[in-house]
């Protein structure tokens, strides 16, 4: 089994800065918005998961009142990608939260990047690949 979806609630006020952000850092994964609902929920994926008949979103983004943070990780094929990543994240206006570089705590393969988006959500992009 896997993860289907997943979902980020961010305050309203904060909603068009975040979705820019990740709009923007998640596009060298090769995601970009593929449904919207209304002014406050945007779902992104990526053309090489689309099925058949239906694109599929499996990171959605939700403006409400209230947010708590949350921590998502994405996982990169390569290392390249994971630097990508957090290099577009800065450039849209994330927080670095832990620059690009193994984290061989966790296994010696482990390379890894975490911004903090506007709303404090901690995203990380993580190669597992030597």
């Amino acid at each position: 089994m896997a993860i289907d979806h997943t979902t980020v609630v961010v305050p309203e006020d904060k909603f068009r800065e975040c979705l820019s952000f990740y709009v923007k850092a998640l596009e060298p994964l090769g995601y970009r918005v593929v449904y919207e609902f209304g002014d406050n929920v945007v779902g992104l994926g990526s053309e090489s998961d689309a099925l058949e008949n239906y694109k599929v979103a499996d990171f959605w983004l939700f403006g409400a009142k209230e947010a708590a943070k949350v921590h998502v990780a994405f996982r990169a094929e390569n290392r390249s990608l994971v630097d990508a990543f957090h290099a577009a994240a800065i450039l849209s206006g994330g927080q670095d939260n832990g620059a690009p570089g193994v984290r061989a705590h966790y296994h010696a393969n482990y390379y890894g990047a975490y911004v903090h988006d506007a709303a404090g959500n901690n995203i990380e992009v993580v190669c597992h690949k030597p």
